[in-house]
């Protein structure tokens, strides 16, 4: 999947952790824009380092719920667009379910020498994760009447398409593991011994 046409507006990133610091070559990579067009705003100032490797421009701001709205609405204007870093990103890298055969793995195996080689400033997890989010901005990006979305209801196939290049190779494996394993050693949690795959055994809490 392709842009029909360089993307002439102005991309705005808030936060510039390591999801961001990640997904800033990919951008730029597969993305018609020049540096310039690119800013990144961040409450640390040393971030801005990372930022001038790519000549992109810098903003050493900390936005907060009372002035975020007077100050993005300087930095934006019709057709540009707002990727939000801020937050934090939960990797969906590994999957365990429990079944007749055991737990069942699969994921990307990439190595951080394998990561970093794809694109630097990246870890294998955050290579996973940076991918999907160039390859979200580019859907939105080809895309911009479709209006909010949630995950699942993106096209996988185009999704894929754009990410696959940096996920390594794509395996499953079975395996003996269960949610009880090595569990209550330090404190009793209060789990379903009986049942492994219980939900009750596999919640953050």
């Amino acid at each position: 999947m392709k842009l029909p046409c360089p993307f002439d507006g102005r991309l705005v990133m808030i936060g510039f952790g390591c999801i961001g610091r990640g997904v800033l070559p990919l951008l730029l990579r597969h993305i018609d824009m020049q540096p310039g067009q690119l800013l990144v705003i961040s409450p640390d100032e040393e971030d801005g380092a990372v930022a001038a490797g790519f000549q992109v421009p810098f903003k050493v701001l900390r936005l907060t719920e009372e002035n975020h709205r007077a100050e993005l609405d300087t930095l934006l204007g019709a057709g540009d667009f707002l990727l939000n870093r801020s937050v934090q990103v939960e990797s969906a890298a590994l999957i365990a379910l429990g079944h007749t055969r055991g737990a069942y793995w699969y994921g990307s195996r990439l190595t951080i020498e394998q990561a970093r080689a794809l694109c630097q400033h990246n870890s294998a997890t955050s290579l996973q994760v940076s991918a999907t989010v160039m390859a979200g901005v580019i859907w939105t990006l080809a895309n911009p009447d479709r209006g909010i979305l949630e995950p699942d209801q993106l096209p996988h196939d185009e999704i894929l398409e754009l990410c696959r290049p940096y996920l390594g190779e794509l395996a499953g494996y079975y395996s003996d593991w269960t949610p009880l394993q090595d569990r209550e050693r330090l404190f009793p949690e209060g789990l379903d011994v009986n049942d492994p795959w219980q939900f009750v055994n596999v919640r953050y809490r």
